[in-house]
């Protein structure tokens, strides 16, 4: 049979469902098989068009199949199976053609790529969960791609690019910063979420980083390299060869800025370290020199 229902607030008044329609496949004592159907999602500030997918409900688990999630912009494909009793849950998703603001806003905005795969528990016997709940026994591996976005609220980095050059943390600060790519690959254990390849690519600055973040003790610990290119511009203009040797390909070049991205994740602090910049880089401006001569 089918069950149809408009109008559905659940638990929360900032949670509602335009429309849910249950459509019951197959049943029998040990297994329920059904399609569902849910449109105009609210979830507090986040608002969805449509919710589709398969339940194959067990007395030990319920499995997701053919799983689709329609925001405003793009699609989510997902996959996966929860246990009631223990909490525990599995979840493969792929997300394409998003808008990263409809999720973190007004942090970032433009067009969002993701997927990967997680599994862990959901809190029980806590009230009102929070962030290091769901947090603690989180695992898996996931990989963002963010384009031709902006920051219009410069958040965490406003301090590292104070450090780089105060002038274009008044600059960001008017237009936002803009990024041609941000992304990486975060594998994640018990909470906490690690990557060799955090990077950021824009018309200011390249970054890259590679570290450690738990979202459970709400701490960071990374190595982050930095380079602003606004400051080169008219340099490279004037002496276009300059730009070689200070790029220093694929290796980094003398203008590269190095730190320590630490304490708390929510806030974190960057600290300058000027040594690892010296030391490194006399073999780099060397080789360019070299290659600038063959």
């Amino acid at each position: 049979g089918t069950l149809e229902g408009k109008k559905l607030v659940l638990a929360d008044p900032q949670q509602q469902i335009g429309l849910a329609r249950l459509d019951f496949k197959e049943s029998s004592s040990q297994s329920t098989q059904v399609q569902f159907e849910l449109e105009k999602i609210k979830l507090a500030d986040r608002n969805f068009k449509k919710a589709v997918g398969l339940l194959q409900i067990t007395p030990e688990k319920i499995d997701l199949t053919k799983g689709q999630l329609w925001p405003m912009n793009g699609l989510v494909k997902l996959v996966g199976d929860f246990r009631p009793e223990s909490g525990n849950y599995r979840l493969k998703f792929k997300g394409d053609k998003l808008k990263i603001e409809e999720f973190i806003p007004p942090d970032l905005m433009g067009p969002l790529q993701f997927s990967g795969a997680v599994t862990g528990t959901l809190p029980q016997n806590i009230d009102t969960p929070g962030l290091p709940d769901y947090s603690r026994d989180l695992s898996g591996n996931i990989k963002i791609k963010l384009v031709d976005g902006t920051m219009p609220q410069l958040g965490v980095l406003k301090n590292l690019l104070t450090l780089l050059n105060p002038t274009s943390v008044l600059n960001a600060g008017k237009t936002g910063l803009s990024y041609d790519y941000l992304g990486g690959d975060f594998k994640i254990l018990k909470g906490v979420v690690h990557s060799d390849n955090l990077e950021m690519n824009g018309p200011e600055i390249m970054l890259t980083a590679k570290g450690q973040a738990d979202l459970v003790t709400d701490s960071i610990k990374a190595q982050a390299k930095a380079m602003p290119l606004q400051m080169l511009d008219k340099t490279l203009k004037a002496i276009p060869l300059l730009g070689q040797i200070l790029a220093g390909g694929k290796k980094g070049g003398v203008i590269e800025t190095y730190f320590k991205v630490h304490g708390k994740l929510s806030k974190p602090d960057f600290t300058l370290q000027p040594h690892k910049s010296l030391t490194e880089k006399p073999g780099n401006i060397l080789n360019e020199l070299l290659k600038l001569g063959k």
